[in-house]
């Protein structure tokens, strides 16, 4: 069983509230703690949501140009960390940031979503402690 991180497939008040056709609430093939999971989900659907904020955030992601020119111009060590199972972006998207970013450094972590289960915690730091440990004053990463 995997993270459900929300439950806004949900119907409310008989609307739906995020638009049709966007992936399910599985982010992940993680498994997680019930108890802790299930409270954030309870207090975020408690919390309510936003259906036409959702939407226009859906629809700034589809109109948004492409973002690969600056990246390209970016001069700063790079990370991509990114799940394998990751339904709102593709590996492909996570590896064609990374490949547009100079000298960028791309981590695939198998089995997780568009989140970051605590399980990969450790792991997670450790990519990030790396990294940040490579850099050099001014910028550079060292080899």
């Amino acid at each position: 069983m995997g993270v459900v991180t929300s439950t806004a497939d949900q119907p409310r008040g008989g609307r739906r509230t995020r638009p049709a056709g966007l992936p399910g609430d599985r982010i992940t093939r993680i498994p997680a703690r019930r108890a802790p999971v299930a409270d954030v989900a309870r207090r975020s659907f408690a919390r309510g949501s936003n259906p036409a904020g959702v939407a226009r955030q859906y629809a700034a992601i589809v109109v948004s140009p492409d973002r690969s020119p600056g990246l390209r111009k970016l001069k700063v060590p790079t990370l991509v960390l990114h799940g394998a199972e990751d339904p709102l972006i593709q590996v492909d998207g996570g590896r064609a940031t990374a490949g547009a970013v100079p000298g960028a450094r791309f981590v695939v972590f198998p089995g997780m979503g568009h989140d970051l289960p605590q399980q990969l915690w450790p792991q997670l730091v450790r990519e990030i402690v790396t990294h940040a440990m490579s850099v050099q004053p001014g910028g550079a990463t060292r080899a």
